[in-house]
């Protein structure tokens, strides 16, 4: 126990002050005349039994300053007993407070040291006046740099676990993607696919299953596979897996018969380009009879009309009424407005002509 002395003003008597310790203030009581000064809250004793303090150090109790000397040598090895922790050393009089103070579990403290007072939002306090307090303190900083230690290499282990179990996760989900032809592709807003939609992507036949969140294009990322001029639309991406067979079915059906409808709309256009382009305009003075087998009525309203007849004969004529505003209005070969031209009359004319090539 660290026990601090000076005279009083009169120098008659010497002052003491201690930490309080029931077995310190029996002894100093036991001394002849000694008194508790209530004012300064000290014991005082007189000069002449200086001999009987004396002895109190002998046995083992220290004086103020050779106790703060001594922890001013093992300060260093307070500080690293715990990095974790911050530790603040205060010296007084009578001895010095430690303040431990950190984020790690600091119950050995209070274990080992119960005068330890805890502050909330501070940390421990805790009041050293003696070398074994001193060395109580070090031994449970070291247990909590331990049980530290032994927590983050616990929470690396977890944590590499952890590492290793997502990336398995990662790889089996990436492997169920693959199988379910999962993925994602970039769009534009204004026209990304609908949810259910199926499409063809790459070589294969995809169902969109749901949108992502919606982002802006910025300047750099027409280079980005974006496409040009699409700066400032807003996009996102659109998720898929592999189409059902049946889906997939569907779909070639389809495609199959767009296909065929092309082809056929080739077929009368070329067809009818044909006999638009015959020079074989006999005047016949009036339409010529037979079974209309096509006709374009889209701008009949404004007085235009083409449609080609298929006569008795085996003539196949291409008629133009033009009778809009604007026309060179009159009687031509085929009457009033009307511009006939034809050529002879093939299967494969009347096929395509009729949508049956």
């Amino acid at each position: 126990m660290s026990i601090s002395t000076q005279l009083t003003p009169d120098r008659k008597r010497i002052q003491i002050s201690f930490p309080y310790d029931p077995a310190l203030v029996e002894k100093v009581k036991s001394i002849p005349g000694a008194k508790w000064d209530r004012d300064c809250r000290v014991w005082t004793i007189s000069t002449r039994y200086r001999k009987h303090l004396d002895e109190l150090t002998a046995a083992g109790h220290q004086s103020s300053g050779e106790f703060i000397t001594a922890l001013g040598k093992r300060a260093n090895e307070i500080k690293e007993a715990c990095p974790q922790l911050n530790v603040k050393i205060d010296l007084l009089a009578t001895g010095c407070v430690i303040h431990v103070s950190g984020r790690v579990h600091m119950r050995p403290i209070k274990i080992a040291i119960p005068a330890a007072r805890w502050i909330e939002g501070t940390g421990y306090r805790i009041e050293v006046s003696t070398m074994d307090r001193v060395d109580k303190l070090i031994a449970a900083l070291r247990d909590i740099q331990a049980m530290h230690e032994e927590s983050v290499e616990l929470m690396n282990t977890i944590t590499e676990e952890n590492r290793i179990q997502r990336e398995k996760e990662a790889a089996e989900k990436a492997a169920a993607d693959a199988a379910a032809g999962r993925g994602r592709m970039g769009v534009l807003v204004r026209s990304a696919p609908a949810i259910g939609t199926v499409m063809r992507h790459g070589g294969d036949i995809i169902r969109i299953t749901g949108h992502g969140r919606q982002f802006y294009l910025g300047d750099d990322d027409a280079s980005m596979g974006w496409g040009p001029g699409c700066e400032g639309e807003a996009a996102c991406y659109a998720y898929y897996e592999r189409a059902s067979e049946d889906e997939a079915a569907a779909l070639e059906a389809g495609e199959t018969k767009v296909a065929e409808e092309r082809r056929i709309a080739d077929a009368r256009k070329q067809a009818i380009a044909t006999l638009a382009a015959s020079t074989d305009m006999p005047d016949l003075g009036a339409e010529p009879d037979g079974e209309i087998i096509w006709e374009d009525n889209a701008h009949r309203a404004t007085g235009y009309r083409t449609w080609i007849v298929r006569t008795p004969d085996g003539w196949l004529w291409h008629l133009t009424y033009d009778g809009s505003d604007g026309a060179t209005w009159g009687t031509f070969n085929c009457g009033e407005n009307t511009v006939g031209r034809r050529v002879r009359e093939t299967s494969d004319l009347v096929a395509a002509i009729r949508g049956n090539a």
